[in-house]
């Protein structure tokens, strides 16, 4: 890539990261420019208002790298008990980190020559790939398809040529499978039918017992899979106990496999994320009997 190529197809909304002072390549100049320096991996907060404004809108920006990359990527830790821990509590560093790089290109090198990571790891984890041999597209498709593999949100846009995109998460859980943009078939309701074909974000669906929740999630996860092309393995579903997760698994049995889509319960899901974490200063991680939680429970509100 040269100065005068385009950053990927504009739709996409491909950022850049500079290093401290470093002139912004010339498909950028026009971009919004922030510096990210030492004092922002102490409090984030208003470089990630940014930086996820400009992700979630897919907005080219500059980034200027003045902090350490090496203390930006270090795993933060909260050692607070669980039932101390504020509601909306972030690793905001953790989110810079993500912030920074997920859909940017990299021109620190010695010529700032922008470089597609997620292109390249794309080749490097499947190996069938090659590269778009002076094309504009980052990677060619067995079949001799020329793709973009995308790191915004994950939707990625029905580009104005129709060319093909591929996530970066599909990419990195082993898929093939360019994105897509079916609509959903399943027949419900209009407002049901716009539950399952959200595109991206949060939505909230409120609605009594027996008004068909569970169909609706249900058809949502085949919309994701079947229609969407998403990989099956980057999906969860969080069900409140073990029956209504059972329920969900059997109605989901016609389109799901080994790889996923996931369904659990609040619980089991919870300890999969601490399990994650490894052992606590405490000792290994296990999980609590009723009567403790419910010593646990008298001490914290004094009963």
């Amino acid at each position: 890539m040269t100065s005068a190529d385009p950053p990927g197809p504009l739709e996409l909304g491909r950022g850049v990261v500079v290093g401290p002072g470093q002139r912004v390549p010339g498909p950028w100049s026009g971009a919004l420019r922030v510096r990210v320096g030492p004092d922002d991996l102490a409090a984030p907060a208003t470089a990630v208002d940014v930086l996820q404004r400009s992700w979630s809108e897919r907005a080219p920006v500059v980034v200027e790298l003045a902090a350490d990359p090496d203390e930006l990527r270090q795993r933060q830790v909260c050692d607070d008990p669980p039932y101390a821990v504020p509601v909306g509590m972030t690793f905001a560093r953790e989110q810079l980190q993500f912030l920074v790089w997920a859909n940017s290109y990299d021109a620190r090198g010695a010529h700032g020559t922008p470089v597609w990571w997620h292109g390249r790891r794309a080749v490097r984890l499947l190996g069938r790939l090659g590269t778009h041999g002076g094309g504009p597209a980052d990677i060619l498709l067995p079949d001799g398809t020329p793709s973009y593999v995308d790191g915004g949100p994950a939707s990625p846009p029905m580009l104005a040529g129709g060319q093909a995109v591929i996530h970066r998460w599909d990419v990195e859980a082993g898929s093939l499978r360019c994105a897509g943009h079916g609509a959903p078939e399943a027949s419900l309701a209009p407002d049901q039918l716009a539950a399952v074909g959200h595109v991206r974000g949060p939505a909230r669906v409120i609605a009594p017992a027996g008004s068909g929740k569970t169909r609706v999630l249900t058809e949502r996860l085949r919309h994701l899979v079947a229609d969407r092309g998403v990989h099956p393995s980057t999906v969860t579903a969080v069900a409140f106990n073990t029956n209504a997760a059972d329920e969900l698994r059997s109605r989901c049995a016609g389109f799901a496999s080994s790889a996923g889509p996931h369904v659990r319960t609040i619980n089991s899901l919870a300890y999969a994320v601490c399990a994650g974490i490894g052992a606590t200063p405490a000792g290994p991680l296990r999980v609590a009997g009723e009567p403790e939680v419910r010593d646990i429970v008298d001490a914290v509100f004094g009963v």
